[in-house]
């Protein structure tokens, strides 16, 4: 049995068409969809790759792994590499002698953080040029050294990560790419509670211009084009024979905020739902699926026990996350009433708790609120409210804030996110204590 892990940077779920999106974005991964489970509902560990990514391979919430800093252009950040006595995934598979492959270039970024080769038999690292930065690397680039590894290594029991960055700013995809969506096209507009016109997954439709709107299209055009990519290595894996002997599953780092935060237009910070709700596609070959479509609440730490379950290891020691094969095989409803994340949003410490029927927003403001005034060039979200709630049925694209309205709700799920926080950590301190909010609000992009 095989496994290829895909993970495809700033892809949020919502601009998916097998998550319900108007435009046809994505019509490879819906195709794998509709022979998979999709669970709706994924959580990242956090908004920003290096943390994100050391969530999803460690089977640990950030605040278990420490590594919550993004220092991608920051050599010499050594406080933010991963403990050696974490296993990662990789790690696990190579002590089975699982072959362990990456075609990624995490390995590119400023500090080298070397948590992202351990265990792996080969890492292939795409950017190699010193004037290419790691997000612009291209799926083309990509599948030159996907395809012929694949061809060589067909043969084998093997383990595939592979990281696309095509969704990443900036939004630049190859002709015809570039103009396969137009305008509003295909694209729904609801009418806010506040009586605007709404467009969903999008922003505020007064809101738009003729730029932010071209950054939405061409975001849609690069999802497109990476689908395409993707779709020649499904079809290569059929041509070698192994389609049915591999479990692919497909994922996201975190997403991307459109003008949702019109401050803040087209970003990867903050804890709402454009970036904190990732897609999760899970194809197991050896296994029907019991629904296409899963609204149970998951989470990336669930992956790595879900990839071990499906190896028939032990998951006995996987940190913070749940195997997802019983919500594949239809035999519950739910492994967790609860999840947790983390993130930050101009200098704010942010943690959400979301269950089934709310979601809770925790801002650590680093002052006390009265007192709270931005001095940063780069801070632009004034007098941030320490609590946000949504409700997760009617209000999905979080549009009203009802902690003021509930607060006996809003105090109930705080009080719930703190003891969980308390019973999951491991050991040592919260890296979300006071000193810590002082850091990410003077932290720059290495925090935000």
């Amino acid at each position: 049995m095989n496994c290829i892990l895909i993970a495809i940077d700033a892809l949020r779920a919502q601009h998916l068409g097998c998550n319900g999106y108007g435009r046809s974005t994505s019509p490879n991964l819906d195709e794998l969809a509709s022979q998979a489970v999709t669970f709706t509902d994924c959580t990242p560990g956090y908004a920003y790759t290096v943390p994100s990514f050391t969530t999803m391979f460690t089977v640990r919430y950030v605040f278990n792994h420490k590594v919550f800093g993004n220092p991608h252009g920051r050599p010499n950040e050594n406080e933010f590499m991963l403990d050696d006595t974490i296993p990662t995934l990789a790690d696990l598979l190579a002590r089975e002698d699982i072959v362990t492959a990456a075609v990624d270039n995490l390995m590119g970024f400023g500090s080298h953080p070397k948590q992202f080769i351990r265990g792996y038999r080969y890492y292939i690292s795409v950017t190699q040029r010193r004037k290419q930065r790691p997000h612009q690397v291209t799926a083309d680039q990509l599948n030159q050294e996907v395809i012929p590894w694949l061809r060589a290594h067909s043969n084998e029991e093997f383990f595939l990560f592979i990281h696309y960055w095509d969704t990443h700013q900036p939004f630049v995809p190859p002709h015809p790419f570039d103009e396969a969506f137009q305008g509003l096209e295909g694209l729904r507009v609801i009418e806010a509670p506040d009586g605007r016109d709404y467009v969903e997954d999008v922003g505020y439709k007064d809101d738009l211009n003729e730029k932010s709107l071209a950054n939405v299209n061409h975001y849609d055009g690069e999802i497109r084009y990476v689908d395409d990519r993707i779709g020649q290595i499904f079809n290569l894996l059929t041509e070698l024979g192994i389609y049915e002997q591999t479990a692919i599953i497909v994922t996201a780092d975190h997403g991307e905020i459109m003008m949702e935060r019109p401050l803040t237009p087209f970003c990867m910070r903050g804890i709402w739902h454009p970036t904190m709700q990732v897609p999760l596609i899970v194809r197991l070959p050896h296994l029907t699926p019991h629904a296409h479509l899963c609204s149970a609440l998951t989470h990336h730490v669930d992956i790595v026990p879900t990839i071990l379950e499906f190896y028939d290891m032990q998951t006995t020691t996987s940190g913070d996350g749940f195997p997802l094969m019983p919500l594949y095989a239809g035999q519950t409803d739910a492994v967790r009433a609860q999840v947790i994340g983390e993130a930050t949003y101009c200098g704010i410490a942010q943690r959400l708790l979301k269950d089934r029927a709310y979601k809770l927003v925790k801002n650590f403001v680093p002052r006390p609120y009265e007192e709270w005034i931005p001095k940063r060039d780069d801070v632009i979200w004034s007098a941030p409210q320490p609590l946000e709630l949504y409700d997760q049925v009617s209000d999905p694209c979080e549009l009203v804030n009802l902690a003021p309205g509930k607060p006996d709700v809003a105090q109930e799920m705080e009080q719930r996110l703190d003891v969980a926080i308390a019973k999951t950590m491991r050991e040592g301190e919260d890296p979300f204590r006071e000193e810590m909010w002082e850091r990410i609000w003077t932290g720059g992009s290495l925090f935000n």
